[in-house]
C-alpha cells in the first residue's frame, strides 16, 4: 500500500553527525548540514492523512521512509534518506 509523508517546509535545518573529533579529551560530533532539505514529520498510509495547516502539506513517499530519517530534497523533489550518522569512536 502506498504511503504519504508530511512535509514541513518550516524546518529546513537537516543534520547528521558526519565524524568526531577529539577536543580536550572528549569526543564532539561534527555536524554537517544538508542544504535545501525539509523535515517529513510523518509518514501514514495513503488515504490517512489528516488535515494540515499552511505550509505543512502531504507527499506521495516509498513504503519504507520513515520520519525523521527522510526529507525531501527540495532541490530534486525526492524523498531522500538522511545519511547515517558515523559511530562514536570512544
Amino acid at each position: 500500500m502506498a504511503k504519504k509523508a508530511l512535509i514541513n517546509p518550516g524546518q529546513t535545518q537537516i543534520y547528521y553527525v558526519s565524524g568526531w573529533e577529539l577536543v580536550d579529551e572528549e569526543y564532539k560530533p561534527v555536524i554537517t548540514d544538508i542544504p535545501n532539505g525539509q523535515r517529513v514529520a510523518e509518514v501514514v498510509e495513503s488515504g490517512s492523512e489528516f488535515e494540515v495547516a499552511t505550509p505543512l502539506y502531504w507527499k506521495d513517499c516509498a513504503d519504507n521512509v520513515l520520519a525523521d530519517y527522510f526529507y525531501l530534497d527540495t532541490t530534486t523533489d525526492t524523498i531522500t534518506a538522511v545519511p547515517e550518522s558515523a559511530p562514536y569512536p570512544g
